[in-house]
């Protein structure tokens, strides 16, 4: 059993297109154990770390006709993106900063000047205006599988007079779900 369930967190994981150190912080397990039961030394198939390791997985089928656009963003504690269903990693340090800055205020423009100021604490080098647009340029390519086919290309995130703005709804974005249920939540406060 043991060996049978290496193979399956092995095979899941190249599926996934995970390395054993992202598997693990996305599992919140250490990369450690799951080089242990990629090995066939797991003690227990039922131990807490394997079953937040299938959790972390989800289920073993393909993906549902749709979810190859599907996208979701979660900022509101450790940054996670999903596309088709399936955690991506966002990039480098100032790559993922600037998503998580997008991604705190989704639907409105943030100007390129705080993006600047944000991601260099103020103290920008004379590239980071071409620095962002190269960033952006990434973004958008890990975010474009999961546009509508109608979308113009880099699909939710595109560019505004002076800055740039990531389009996510509800259902994409924990940071708007959050926004939508305090707005609903205010008038049942006032009363």
């Amino acid at each position: 059993m043991p060996e049978q369930l290496g193979a399956w967190l092995r095979g899941r994981r190249a599926q996934l297109g995970l390395s054993q150190p992202q598997l693990a912080e996305l599992a919140g397990v250490s990369t450690r154990t799951i080089r242990e039961i990629e090995r066939g030394r797991a003690r227990s198939p039922h131990s807490p770390s394997v079953l937040r390791l299938r959790e972390a997985l989800g289920p073993d089928t393909a993906p549902e006709p749709g979810d190859e656009r599907r996208l979701r963003l979660d900022v509101l504690g450790s940054l996670l993106l999903q596309v088709a269903g399936r955690p991506v990693e966002p990039g480098a340090a100032k790559q993922s900063a600037l998503l998580a800055l997008l991604g705190l205020h989704p639907g409105t423009a943030v100007s390129q000047d705080e993006i600047v100021d944000i991601l260099w604490d103020g103290r920008p080098p004379a590239s980071s205006p071409n620095m962002v647009h190269t960033y952006v340029a990434r973004l958008r390519r890990l975010l474009t599988p999961a546009t509508h086919l109608e979308d113009p290309p880099g699909g939710s995130l595109r560019r505004t007079g002076t800055g740039y703005v990531l389009d996510l709804d509800e259902q994409e974005s924990d940071a708007a779900r959050f926004t939508a249920l305090a707005s609903r939540a205010l008038p049942a406060l006032a009363d």
